[in-house]
């Protein structure tokens, strides 16, 4: 053993304790969290989240249709429109300096929609006036990623 001046002890070989175990256990738990969204907890507003993306999901008979939407901050979020007026007059609004990704599937999925996003908008419709009359705000990023099947 060596003494450093500071007066602790070094080691040359590891000792595993009980409570190093734990420590480790404890570390790799949160690393496996840390996929499901901020601070390794998936916010109540997604239905699920994946490498950081947290995932709403809209469809007929949910309550997305004519309410306000909001995504989480801190983290990117991807809205799932699918089926007929699932998100009809809704307002979406994405989480300010991450990107906001909306699908729309089915006829008048989201018709009269009202796109916020604090960054990049990526926007997919799909769908007889799946996308009739919708209004979008590109916040600081880019609206190039607007597709219309």
């Amino acid at each position: 053993m060596q003494r450093p001046k500071t007066g602790l002890v070094m080691l040359r070989s590891p000792i595993l304790t009980p409570f190093a175990l734990a420590l480790g256990l404890a570390l790799s738990l949160d690393v496996a969290r840390a996929s499901a969204g901020r601070d390794g907890v998936c916010p109540t507003e997604c239905d699920a989240c994946d490498d950081g993306i947290c995932r709403i999901e809209c469809a007929p008979g949910s309550t997305c249709a004519q309410e306000i939407v909001t995504c989480p901050g801190g983290m990117d979020c991807e809205v799932a429109c699918t089926g007929e007026a699932a998100c009809h007059s809704a307002t979406i609004v994405g989480p300010i300096g991450h990107e906001l990704a909306v699908e729309c599937r089915g006829a008048a999925s989201c018709s009269e929609v009202v796109l916020s996003s604090g960054s990049d908008l990526e926007l997919t419709c799909a769908g007889k006036d799946a996308c009739g009359s919708a209004t979008l705000y590109c916040g600081s990023g880019s609206c190039e990623n607007i597709a219309i099947e």
